[in-house]
């Protein structure tokens, strides 16, 4: 079964670009622009796999304020996820720690092959994936 994927980036052309290499791989991808959407989503459908960005448009909710919201909420407490941000190299490691982050890349420096393969072997880890997804 594929794994389910849930991509918050407001960049329209990055995430287009991604979410294609992600289905190219088999994946099923759920777009989202930002994050405040993401989470209503998320009351209905629990992906395997978040991939998040971090830098969010003034005045709206921004990746760190949509993790911490993640970890609050039991049932969405250990989806993994991967921050996927053009703010990898300025984000503090502790924090991510903190918050359960699986990984943390650049979208500046990662071909969608390869973060593709990176998604499927996050879903292939025991426990991985939500295994809710569906």
């Amino acid at each position: 079964m594929p794994g389910h994927v849930l991509y918050v980036e407001d960049d329209d052309a990055v995430r287009h670009l991604y979410a294609d290499a992600l289905r190219e791989a088999g994946l099923i991808v759920h777009e989202e622009r930002f994050a405040g959407h993401a989470l209503d989503v998320l009351t209905r459908h629990l992906p395997d796999v978040i991939l998040l960005d971090l830098g969010m448009p003034a005045g709206l909710m921004s990746g760190i304020e949509m993790l911490v919201r993640l970890r609050d909420i039991p049932e969405w407490a250990q989806i993994p996820v991967v921050v996927f941000s053009g703010l990898s190299d300025v984000v503090n490691p502790d924090i991510m720690a903190r918050l359960n982050v699986s990984n943390v890349l650049s979208k500046t420096s990662i071909p969608g092959d390869e973060l593709a393969r990176l998604i499927g072997t996050i879903l292939q880890r025991p426990g991985g994936g939500t295994g809710k997804a569906g």
